[in-house]
């Protein structure tokens, strides 16, 4: 992360920059893995203008040793794609020459008596468990950072 210092927006726990739009998103360390969730962006009259993808990092657990087997674990690192939609009349042939906003940010581990509350809550109002999505952002704390901008 210390490489894009200068180029991001940051607080204390989160990171925002603009990157290219990549279909693989390898590092030596590990790899950003899309859960499966797309969230359309509306503006205030209700026009859709892009979507939010959101991505969890799979790491290695003990970052002096790798794993013997190669495997990776799911880490507290949390990031959201923001993408513009496009008009129709500027379809891109190449996903990689899209630019998108990225929000990177780490998670508070939230310790099991927390998320049973969390859980037991959603369920008494409608039967639905929270997702992973709800369950990090029951986590988060609601202080905001105060925002450093770049040199």
């Amino acid at each position: 992360m210390n490489n894009y210092v200068e180029k991001a927006f940051s607080s204390k726990r989160e990171w925002y920059f603009f990157s290219r739009s990549r279909q693989d998103r390898s590092t030596r360390r590990g790899f950003w893995k899309e859960i499966g969730l797309n969230e359309p962006i509306f503006t205030s009259n209700g026009n859709e203008v892009g979507f939010k993808n959101y991505l969890v990092f799979y790491g290695d657990q003990d970052h002096d040793h790798d794993h013997e087997d190669g495997s990776k674990v799911q880490t507290n690192w949390a990031m959201e794609e923001y993408h513009l939609q496009k008009p129709n009349s500027q379809v891109q042939d190449d996903i990689n020459e899209e630019w998108v906003l990225c929000r990177v940010h780490e998670a508070n581990i939230v310790d099991s008596q927390d998320r049973d509350y969390c859980r037991r809550s959603s369920n008494v109002s409608d039967g639905v468990e929270l997702s992973y999505l709800d369950e990090i952002y029951c986590s988060m704390d609601d202080e905001q950072d105060e925002i450093t901008f770049p040199n």
